[in-house]
């Protein structure tokens, strides 16, 4: 198992959205490439994707949870 360095893998994941910035043409694009380019841009990015990846698993939990007791729910004997 390789051990990186946390300047390894700031410089992958930046390589990485350089190579995907390449794609666009767009100058907004580039902007929000230089600020991902800083550490706090990195450090944003990174907190607002793990807050969203959370609330997307709250979500889909909960949609489940409904879909499950909707479908499972007990039903009344017959009368």
């Amino acid at each position: 198992m390789i051990l990186a360095t946390h300047t390894d893998l700031r410089t992958v994941a930046i390589e990485a959205v350089l190579r995907a910035g390449s794609l666009y043409g767009d100058q907004q694009v580039r902007e929000a490439i230089e600020y991902l380019k800083t550490q706090e841009g990195l450090t944003f990015f990174l907190i607002f994707g793990a807050v969203a990846v959370g609330v997307l698993f709250v979500v889909l939990c909960g949609l489940g949870g409904a879909v499950s007791a909707a479908l499972l729910r007990r039903k009344l004997p017959p009368q």
